[in-house]
């Protein structure tokens, strides 16, 4: 059987993604250690530290070059299967990792004697290093050609209505990293005796057939749809085949209830089928004093350390502000945060003033005719988003969470969509789990795709999941999908 994806600490990775990172962390390490063995003899190494030293610093060259690799979104699922944008991303990491590795290579030779380790046996490193690039190619493209096959995705069988269906295929077209396949659709408002349904079809030719209520007659249209998984999504308990679920569980089929495949699957909260039971009963949503402490701990410390490095790019970048257009190089403006609280929220100034008495709030647009010369190119590159540090350093923020939005706008949003204000229960962040999977939007629609993200995030909160938002925030500054 294939098993859903793994979960750690409370977030979940995909399969394939996990896969390539044992894969080429431990093709790292090796290539890192051979080159080192090969490059030094066994006196130097010893008086570099000995084998001991050498395996350490092997494992370091190995843990950056996959950080570097994180950071690009190498491991991202929508990347892996997109061969064309991932050779692309993939050749600038092996470019960034090659280079990382000479530095530290050279720098760890460095401390070796002249005469245990000649100058020109420098020569034969990049020659060293550009093998070990090739054969990280070839693993990646032996890992796509395999992951092609199919042989990483699991099929399932779903319980539930074709109209469900029809929205989850629809949400699966263009995302072929999905480690899932529908193989059949059993729907109980098919008449069982009617069985010229089971030749009718969904989306994507998925067989959509009569809910079946026997033990045996499920367990065969399991076998025949060579299902690993059994998804129910069925409004009304009453319909629940109870009998014939127990039997494909003691069986070992793993029977998995549609919020929570969603969940596991997307990464993101299905908001039109949610019910406030699942909210009650689900895990996660948790308020842990140590998760709070940590990640205030780690604000404060990263917040600092932008500021004392940042210093002078904020000099510079408010001074061409003001430059540029008329107003001041700051833009302040009232923002909701935790458990509803108003306060200010500070941005560098991407926008012409204008006199906005008597007119209501607006969306900001991604061609917004207000933008600035200087604002676009700060959008672009996200530093509008770098005095917001001043805000996390004075508790009204944190680096990760929700985007903040307007009071106006939340008031307003949380008439529309259900839930809404739940995101305020964490600060909102600089960057976040919704900033990183859907593009900026301006609507109501929009900020229904956000929440389902954001409410993702609330529930299964940790430091894991935030390590990685703080990586593929990376991915985005360089390859944007959508400024705020």
């Amino acid at each position: 059987m294939i098993y859903p994806r793994i979960r750690i600490f409370r977030h979940y990775i995909s399969r394939a993604s996990l896969l390539l990172v044992l894969i080429e962390s431990a093709m790292l390490l090796l290539l890192a250690h051979v080159l080192l063995a090969t490059q030094t003899s066994a006196v130097a190494s010893a008086q570099a530290g000995g084998i001991a030293g050498l395996s350490w610093f092997a494992v370091a060259i190995a843990l950056i070059c996959v950080v570097i690799f994180l950071s690009l979104g190498l491991y991202n699922r929508t990347i892996i299967p997109n061969i064309q944008v991932m050779m692309v991303r993939f050749c600038i990491g092996l470019a960034i990792v090659a280079i990382v590795t000479y530095l530290m290579i050279k720098a760890y030779l460095g401390v070796i004697p002249a005469e245990k380790y000649p100058p020109d046996q420098y020569y034969y490193l990049p020659t060293a290093i550009m093998l070990g690039v090739a054969a990280l190619l070839c693993t990646r493209l032996l890992f796509l050609y395999v992951s092609d096959l199919g042989v990483l995705r699991q099929r399932i069988v779903m319980i539930g209505s074709r109209e469900l269906a029809n929205t989850l295929q629809s949400s699966m077209i263009g995302d072929q990293a999905l480690g899932f396949e529908i193989g059949a659709v059993m729907d109980p408002d098919i008449d069982i005796t009617d069985r010229a349904f089971e030749t009718g079809r969904g989306p994507n030719s998925v067989p959509i057939i009569p809910l079946e209520t026997d033990p045996a007659a499920m367990s065969a249209v399991l076998v025949q749809f060579e299902a690993d998984e059994l998804v129910i999504a069925l409004d009304d308990d009453a319909l629940l085949p109870t009998d014939a679920l127990l039997d494909c569980k003691l069986r070992g089929i793993r029977v998995t209830e549609y919020l929570s495949f969603v969940e596991r699957e997307m990464g993101r909260i299905d908001l039109a089928r949610l019910d406030p039971k699942w909210f009650i009963f689900s895990d996660g949503f948790r308020e842990g004093i140590v998760v709070n402490i940590v990640q205030r701990s780690l604000d404060i410390l990263v917040s600092s350390a932008i500021v004392i490095f940042a210093a002078p790019i904020i000099g510079i970048i408010a001074l061409l502000i003001k430059l540029d257009s008329k107003g001041g190089a700051f833009y302040r403006q009232e923002r909701t945060g935790r458990h509803g609280d108003v306060f200010t929220l500070l941005k560098f100034r991407s926008m012409t003033v204008v006199d906005t008495s008597g007119v209501g709030p607006r969306w900001a647009e991604v061609d917004d005719d207000r933008i600035t010369g200087m604002g676009y190119f700060i959008r672009q590159t996200r530093i509008d988003e770098i005095p917001q540090i001043f805000n996390v350093l004075r508790g009204d923020m944190s680096i990760i969470g929700p985007r903040p939005e307007r009071p106006f706008f939340v008031n307003s949003l949380s008439q529309h969509i259900p839930h809404y204000k739940e995101r305020h229960r964490v600060r909102p962040g600089i960057t976040g789990w919704a900033q990183i999977n859907y593009p900026y939007g301006a609507s109501v629609e929009d900020a229904r795709e956000r929440l389902a993200y954001d409410l993702y995030y609330v529930k299964n909160r940790s430091l894991f999941l935030d390590i990685v938002i703080l990586l593929q925030t990376v991915r985005v500054v360089l390859w944007p999908s959508g400024q705020h």
